[in-house]
């Protein structure tokens, strides 16, 4: 569970960080954790672009990011979906039926969508987004 959490701190992390380097307004960067599904695409694909990576494979990781983007955003407890996605990767949340769940006992989307070719795709472009920012 801490990885999932990890993942979503360093993907908001990266996207605000590129938020900031294109001037978007600081309070608004600074009060929410709903940037990963709009930008992080937009920081996968620079840095494919980067890489020159292209053709089918980029295309077709490139799509999948946009949703893999939306659910790793969803690990946030602030970002629950009007209500449908109370599952988070942070604190326990209580189930439609009222029970008690943990992000331990919790299978998350990500962690599945992680294991197919364009998830590992993804995770490259995302760590090579990482190191090209600390420079």
């Amino acid at each position: 569970m801490p990885r999932m959490h990890f993942l979503q701190m360093a993907c908001e992390k990266l996207a605000k960080a590129h938020l900031c380097g294109v001037n978007a307004p600081l309070e608004n960067v600074q009060t929410s954790h709903a940037y990963v599904a709009s930008t992080l695409p937009v920081v996968l694909r620079q840095q494919a672009l980067s890489l020159n990576f292209s053709g089918r494979a980029a295309k077709t990781a490139l799509a999948e990011a946009k949703h893999l983007a939306r659910e790793i955003e969803l690990l946030s407890p602030s970002v629950n979906a009007g209500g449908k996605r109370p599952d988070n990767c942070e604190y326990p949340w209580e189930d439609e039926n009222g029970v008690l769940r943990s992000p331990l006992e919790w299978a998350f989307n990500p962690s599945r969508l992680l294991l197919a070719r364009s998830g590992r795709s993804m995770l490259k472009l995302l760590r090579g987004a990482v190191e090209n920012w600390q420079k």
